[in-house]
């Protein structure tokens, strides 16, 4: 399970709005822990108007699995 502290650290700084690839690619550059970028890659491909988006998709996917 991955918490929205964890999300919000790996993706503190970046601007919105985002795509999912670069939501990824700036979270891999401040070094996210392998499993914030595993339920990143899983998050829907659309744009990312802002952290609440990011949290939302990620939530649902946190409900599925």
């Amino acid at each position: 399970m991955v918490s929205s502290a964890e999300v919000a650290e790996a993706l503190r700084g970046i601007d919105f709005p985002a795509t999912k690839t670069q939501c990824i690619d700036y979270a891999k550059s401040r070094k996210a822990p392998r499993k914030v970028l595993d339920v990143m890659k899983k998050m829907p491909e659309k744009p990312y108007e802002n952290m609440v988006d990011v949290f939302n998709s990620v939530g649902q996917l946190e409900m599925v699995l």
